[in-house]
């Protein structure tokens, strides 16, 4: 795998990342801060 390819992957992790975040902070009642801080900081 070449540095572009392990960027790309890195990119497609922190989307993912960023999807779970969002997901947690504006549809989750009661809020679980903590998950939310960890995937956000990832």
């Amino acid at each position: 795998m070449n540095a572009v390819d392990l960027a790309k992957e890195w990119l497609k992790y922190s989307k993912s990342d960023l999807t779970t975040a969002r997901h947690m902070l504006e549809d989750v009642y009661p809020k679980e801060t903590e998950f939310v801080c960890y995937h956000s900081q990832q």
